[in-house]
C-alpha cells in the first residue's frame, strides 16, 4: 500500500511540474514575441539606439515635468497605474491570453512581466538616479494592475457598430476610430473637462490625444477614397485643426484659469498636440502610395513625437513636419499626375 501510495504521489507531483514548465515555456515564448515584435519595429535604425533614446528622452521627460510642476511620488506612481490600467482594458488580445493560460496565476506573471518592460524606462532612470523605494512602488503598481487584469472580463465581439452622427463623414478617419467605441471616445472628451485638478492631468490627457491622432491616420486609405485637390494635405490639416481645436481648446481654457502659473507649460503642450496632428497627416501622404499599406509611424516619427517631450524639441519636430509636408504634397502630385 506504501508503494502504491508512493507511486501515485510521484505521479501527481510529476503531472504538476510538467504543467509549470509548459506554463513558463507559453510565459516565456509570448514575451519573446513582444521583444522580436519590437526589435522588428525598430531594424531601420537600430534596436540599441532605439532603447536607449527611449530610456533617455522617456525617463527626463518624467523627471522634468515632476520637478517642474513640483510633484511628489505618488503623483506618478497615479500616472503609471492609470495608464496601465487604461492599456489593459483596451488591448485586444484578451481572449487570446485566456485561452492560452489556463489558471489565473499564469496569466498574473505575463502581465506582471509586461508591465515591468512597460515602465522599464522609468525604473532604469530612477535606479540610475538611486531612486529605490520609487522604484520599488513602481514595481508594486505593476503588478497590482496585473492582478487586475488578470480578472477583466473578456470582451464580446461584436459585428455591431454605433455610428456617431456628430462626427461628419468628412473626417472619416476620425468617424471610423471612434465608432469602434464610442464610449471610451465620450469618456475621453469628458475627462479633459477635470484639468482644473492639477496641471499635470492636462499633461496626461495632451499625451493621450497625441496617442489617438497617432492611431486616427494609421489605417490604409485606399487612391479611391481621396479626393484629391490642389493643397490637399494643407486643407487636409486645416480641416482637422477646427476639430482639435475644438476638442483641446476648453480643457486648456479650464487649465489656464484654475492654474495660471503653468501657462507656459500649457501653452507648449498644446503646440505639441498641434505638430502631432500635421506630422501624422504629413507623414501618412509623404509615404503613400496605392500599391501596398504602409505601416505608420516609422521609426522616424516615433522619435520626432518622442522629441517633443523634451523642452524645445517641438522646434525639431516643426522643421521635420514642414519637411514632411512638402513632401506629401509632391507625392500626391506624382501619383495624380498634375501639375498643381
Amino acid at each position: 500500500m506504501a508503494d502504491r501510495n508512493h507511486f501515485w504521489r510521484d505521479w501527481l507531483d510529476h503531472i504538476v511540474k510538467r504543467k509549470q514548465d509548459l506554463m513558463g515555456k507559453k510565459i516565456a515564448n509570448l514575451i519573446f514575441l513582444r521583444l522580436n515584435q519590437i526589435k522588428r519595429l525598430t531594424q531601420s535604425v537600430g534596436f540599441l539606439l532605439i532603447l536607449l533614446f527611449f530610456i533617455c528622452v522617456v525617463g527626463m521627460a518624467a523627471a522634468a515635468i515632476q520637478s517642474l510642476l513640483k510633484l511628489n511620488i505618488w503623483w506618478l506612481i497615479g500616472a503609471e497605474f492609470f495608464i496601465l490600467m487604461l492599456l489593459s482594458f483596451g488591448r485586444k488580445d484578451r481572449s487570446f491570453l485566456f485561452t492560452i493560460f489556463e489558471s489565473r496565476t499564469a496569466l498574473i506573471i505575463y502581465n506582471f512581466v509586461e508591465n515591468i518592460l512597460l515602465i522599464l524606462p522609468f525604473v532604469i532612470f530612477h535606479l540610475i538616479k538611486g531612486h529605490f523605494y520609487t522604484v520599488l512602488l513602481m514595481v508594486l503598481i505593476g503588478f497590482i494592475a496585473a492582478c487586475i487584469a488578470a480578472f477583466i472580463p473578456e470582451k464580446a465581439d461584436s459585428a455591431t457598430k454605433k455610428e456617431i452622427q456628430l462626427i461628419p463623414l468628412q473626417y472619416f478617419e476620425l468617424k471610423f476610430l471612434a465608432e469602434k467605441s464610442p464610449m471610451s471616445a465620450y469618456l475621453f472628451c469628458f475627462l479633459g473637462l477635470f484639468t482644473f485638478f492639477h496641471i499635470s492631468v492636462l499633461l496626461i490627457w495632451i499625451f493621450l490625444m497625441i496617442s489617438v491622432i497617432v492611431a486616427v491616420f494609421t489605417p490604409y486609405e485606399p487612391m479611391e477614397m481621396i479626393h484629391f485637390e490642389p493643397k490637399f494635405v494643407l486643407k487636409k490639416m486645416m480641416s482637422y485643426t477646427k476639430i482639435l481645436t475644438i476638442v483641446v481648446l476648453i480643457p486648456f481654457i479650464i487649465s489656464i484659469l484654475f492654474h495660471p502659473e503653468h501657462w507656459l507649460v500649457a501653452s507648449y503642450a498644446l503646440i505639441c498636440v498641434y505638430l502631432a496632428l500635421y506630422l501624422a497627416i504629413s507623414a501618412k501622404y509623404a509615404a503613400y502610395t496605392p500599391l501596398r499599406a504602409l505601416r505608420y509611424p516609422t521609426v522616424s516619427e516615433s522619435i520626432i513625437v518622442m522629441l517633443m517631450l523634451i523642452p524645445g524639441g517641438a522646434i525639431i519636430a516643426a522643421s521635420f513636419t514642414c519637411l514632411k509636408y512638402i513632401k506629401a504634397e509632391n507625392n500626391l502630385k506624382t501619383l495624380y499626375a498634375t501639375d498643381y
